[in-house]
């Protein structure tokens, strides 16, 4: 993670985009995430993934900003709980939402959430362990690598929704 944020830093970072079925894409993170999610029970829903649609990216670099958010939204539901990843193309845009029913983030987490080395209060209380790299690589690779909009709406004790645009 450090290795790749500094790549990022430093304007290093080479990116390969083909076409990619989206799809598929979410199919490859599914399994990678299937134990996790098993294990706590939680709920993963995926909404509007029609098998023919592509988008031109770097499929390892879009699959981990991806994943990050994903076993964040994991690591932050409780048992039983629910993620929805929902999909839609319009404008000339691909969105992604991606939605849990989790601990939330606090106001003045949320100000730093993408920050380097920072990780919230929400990490603290559950004892999450990571190094506070995961959401800022992914902003750096959905921003500046694949020329993208991410924003995070979150409540405290209701969840937390990442809205992605390409």
């Amino acid at each position: 993670s450090i290795l790749d944020f500094s790549k990022i830093e430093e304007g290093e970072m080479e990116t390969y985009p083909t076409d990619i079925n989206i799809a598929e894409l979410f199919d490859e993170i599914n399994i990678l995430l299937e134990t996790q999610v098993k294990e706590k029970n939680i709920t993963l829903e995926t909404h509007g993934l029609d098998s023919t649609r592509m988008i031109y990216a770097d499929k390892q670099l879009l699959k981990q900003a991806f994943i990050n958010i994903l076993s964040n939204a994991v690591k932050f539901t409780q048992e039983n709980g629910n993620i929805q990843i929902n999909y839609t193309f319009k404008d000339n845009l691909n969105h992604f939402n991606i939605c849990d029913n989790g601990v939330g983030i606090s106001p003045e987490d949320l100000k730093e959430i993408f920050e380097p080395f920072k990780q919230g209060s929400s990490a603290t209380k559950t004892k999450a362990k990571g190094t506070g790299l995961g959401l800022a690589i992914t902003k750096k690779i959905i921003t500046e690598l694949h020329n993208g909009q991410i924003e995070i709406q979150s409540k405290e004790n209701k969840g937390t929704c990442f809205h992605i645009s390409l």
